[in-house]
């Protein structure tokens, strides 16, 4: 499952599993999530907005923890012989965040570039609104967007205006009503994830 995530993060492309009862088989599918952003013109927009009295409540995250924007990927050799490449942004200063990634296990230096992808894509800057829906807004639930699309969530209160996806859907049933939860962006990595990614590294490093 986490290979997986990793995958659809890389490509942008989600997935899903679901009985089929005539076949009596699970189906593994995946689906490439549309785009209702402002920032395009194919579709029609989704915003979702205290504006548009279609946003209960909103919690916004802006965390640059563990963020890197350029990655040293180092392959095998030793010293001066040691194959190093470097992959990412052309920021500078203190704009510029480094992460060493340590790929000696990777015998392909062709590799090298993937390994350095890969490892700036999971240290991206996280940015996610969690917000509580309301259904009777004037976008409906999986008539105007659902899990995996693009749309544009704003709070002219912070000022912040982001195109962003839709990573999670809750639908919640209770005595009161029906609410809906849902998270934009990128979700903050839980302790579980941090210490399998620190693991990874240390399996990485027994190999030397």
């Amino acid at each position: 499952e986490e290979e997986l995530e990793i995958i659809s993060n890389l490509s942008g492309l989600g997935w899903y599993i679901y009985p089929d009862f005539n076949l009596k088989k699970w189906i593994f599918d995946i689906y490439n999530g549309r785009n209702f952003s402002v920032s395009q013109n194919t579709n029609p927009t989704v915003i979702f907005s205290p504006e548009f009295d279609n946003v209960k409540s909103q919690e916004y995250i802006d965390s640059l923890v563990g963020f890197g924007n350029y990655a040293i990927v180092a392959g095998q050799g030793e010293g001066v012989n040691r194959e190093v490449i470097a992959v990412g942004s052309d920021a500078t200063g203190l704009d510029k965040h480094i992460i060493f990634v340590d790929a000696r296990d990777l015998e392909n230096s062709d590799d090298l570039q993937r390994r350095g992808e890969a490892k700036l894509n999971e240290h991206k800057r996280v940015l996610t609104f969690q917000s509580e829906i309301l259904p009777e807004g004037p976008f409906e639930y999986e008539r105007d967007w659902e899990l995996g699309d693009i749309v544009t969530v704003k709070n002219k209160d912070w000022g912040v205006t982001v195109d962003t996806r839709i990573i999670e859907v809750t639908e919640i049933y209770e005595a009161g009503g029906f609410k809906l939860n849902v998270i934009f962006g990128e979700s903050l990595p839980t302790l579980t994830q941090k210490i399998k990614s620190a693991l990874g590294e240390l399996k990485i490093e027994s190999m030397k």
